[in-house]
């Protein structure tokens, strides 16, 4: 099943093992999970301008990319992380739990969004043949009830959809965010332990630190 990683998210790949010989369109599935929602800036400015040197701006643009992607997405997997869908430059990552396991999956997926925000010092001055370009991202947070399905036609294409209030509030969690931020929705105060506040913005706070790091998985 590792193999399937690396195209579609884990809960599908899990899914198609559980039922091979059924059509997975219009196949539901709810669970309990942290969202993140991690958004890039820099990336556009620095793909337009690799983009009007031809193919090797486009080489060269393919392996900044996976620069950043897959030491990133390593490390959201190392914390119990699943990445749900890519959009552009940002990607909405899950983190399922139970009721056990509620507290240990929030401090994770913090840690996780922390973590990811100190790494982007590596991204800082990315000298190109285009120039010098810097890449900064932003970091929003929620929990609560996640909704999936998969839509298309199999002879053509087939998308997963990701759904519910949560996802709403983790985007509107990045929004409050600055670069170089990780914002959470105030309920997750409540299951997280002792964690690092920065201030309040409205139903949202700024999270700079966990009292006691949580360990990855």
């Amino acid at each position: 099943m590792a193999s399937w990683f690396a195209y579609v998210p884990r809960h599908v790949a899990e899914d198609l093992l559980q039922f091979p010989d059924a059509s997975p369109i219009r196949r539901e599935a709810r669970f309990n999970a942290v969202a993140l929602f991690a958004d890039v800036s820099g990336f556009t400015p620095m793909s337009e301008a690799l983009g009007k040197t031809g193919r090797v701006g486009t080489e060269e643009l393919t392996a900044i990319l996976n620069r950043y992607f897959d030491p990133m997405i390593e490390l959201i997997h190392s914390y119990g992380g699943i990445i749900g869908k890519f959009g552009g430059d940002a990607m909405t990552v899950l983190f399922p739990y139970s009721d056990d396991t509620q507290s240990v999956v929030v401090r994770r997926a913090i840690q996780c969004a922390l973590l990811m925000q100190e790494r982007m010092v590596n991204y800082k001055g990315i000298d190109t043949s285009a120039g010098r370009f810097d890449l900064a991202m932003k970091a929003g947070l929620a929990m609560g009830s996640i909704f999936t399905t998969t839509v298309g036609d199999p002879d053509l294409r087939l998308e997963t959809i990701i759904a519910g209030q949560t996802l709403d509030l983790c985007s509107d969690a990045e929004h409050k965010a600055n670069p170089g931020e990780v914002v959470v929705h105030n309920p997750m105060l409540a299951v997280a332990g002792q964690i690092e506040i920065g201030d309040e913005r409205g139903d949202f706070s700024l999270v700079t630190g966990l009292a006691e790091p949580e360990a990855s998985v």
